[in-house]
């Protein structure tokens, strides 16, 4: 956390935080927004917790496909308590480009490439126990969280789960969080590197192409 987090005093003044605009659905207040806050509950995706940043995230939803919408959190105030996160390398045509396929280079044999979707694959991803509390949910706080704590005592949660809580904090890298996509990218190249079965045939942008594989000449 602390090598994400800005220094306090290169924390922008909360004269330009709150000027910042921010956006969340008028519509997800009261009732509306704690039933929202039990279906985060029940997803995995927040829990009761202690706030530490000043600002919470506000959301509001967009249309997908058919009747679905797609949750989407504002998190343009709460990047700027962030430090610019590297750059990284994402997926892309480029390496498949540069590799020589040609018949004189394979011969006899095939490439066999993969490509798969997780569906929310940011949502599927969780934060550690000390970045709970950065991003909490907007107006899930005070007298709103008293009711969203009934409401999920009346659910069957226990009891035990609120103490000590005063908002909902989500667990996951927030899609527009400005850390997500590194955060996201470095834990499926872990996931890939430690699949023995895949280690010798990968094509990795800027490595050497794996046996059977040429690199054409620029």
């Amino acid at each position: 956390r602390e090598l994400m987090l800005l220094p306090a005093d290169e924390v922008p003044s909360p004269e330009v935080i709150t000027a910042t605009r921010s956006y969340g659905d008028p519509s997800l207040r009261g009732g509306a927004l704690v039933k929202l806050g039990l279906r985060l509950l029940k997803s995995g995706m927040a829990v009761p917790g202690r706030k530490i940043l000043p600002y919470g995230v506000r959301m509001f939803a967009v249309h997908k496909r058919d009747d679905e919408q797609r949750l989407v959190f504002d998190m343009r105030r709460g990047n700027l308590y962030f430090r610019r996160p590297p750059a990284c390398e994402m997926a892309s045509l480029e390496t498949l480009a540069a590799l020589d396929l040609s018949s004189a280079a394979v011969g006899d044999g095939a490439l066999h490439a993969f490509a798969g979707d997780v569906p929310d694959y940011f949502y599927r991803l969780q934060l550690p126990d000390e970045m709970v509390g950065l991003f909490w949910v907007d107006g899930l706080e005070g007298c709103a969280f008293d009711e969203l704590r009934a409401a999920a005592l009346d659910a069957g949660y226990p009891s035990a789960l609120f103490d000590g809580g005063e908002a909902l904090c989500l667990v996951v890298p927030c899609m527009g969080f400005s850390w997500a996509p590194l955060l996201a990218q470095l834990t499926l190249e872990e996931i890939l590197d430690g699949t023995s079965a895949l280690a010798g045939s990968q094509v990795v942008h800027h490595k050497a192409a794996p046996p059977g594989l040429a690199v054409m000449e620029p």
